[in-house]
This record gives structure tokens, C-alpha cells and sequence, in this order.
């Protein structure tokens, strides 16, 4: 249960994070300013971090409820 809730809240969080990108973009071509570039950049590396703590936590998860099963019927 808990696996599936921090996999909605990513889900949530990582499409705020599309949005502010995509907002810092569109400013920093229009004010012709580089530091709205690299703001972005900063916040693309923030959702990719998310989303890799995410598929971590997905793949470990598993395996520990599996030993945690597996010591229970033993």
C-alpha cells in the first residue's frame, strides 16, 4: 500500500515539476536570460532524481517483502 501511494504522489509531483520547466523555458526564451535555462535544467534533475528513487524503491520493495514472507512460513 505504501509502495502505491509514494508512486501517485511521484506521479503528481513530477508533472508540477513538467509544468515549471516547461514555464521556465518559455520565460527564459522570452526574457532572452540564460539563468530560466538553467533553473530548469535544475528542476529536470530534481524529477529525474524523483523518478529514479521511485523505480528503486519499486524493484527493492518487493524482494524485502518477498524474504520477509518467506521467514514468516519458515
Amino acid at each position: 500500500m505504501k509502495l502505491t501511494t509514494i508512486k501517485k504522489f511521484n506521479v503528481v509531483i513530477s508533472l508540477w515539476l513538467v509544468v515549471i520547466m516547461i514555464t521556465l523555458a518559455i520565460f527564459g526564451y522570452e526574457l532572452n536570460t540564460y539563468g530560466c535555462f538553467i533553473a530548469s535544467a535544475v528542476v529536470g534533475g530534481i524529477a529525474i532524481a524523483s523518478n529514479l528513487f521511485t523505480l528503486v524503491s519499486g524493484i527493492i520493495a518487493p524482494a524485502r517483502q518477498e524474504k520477509r514472507v518467506s521467514k514468516e512460513y519458515n
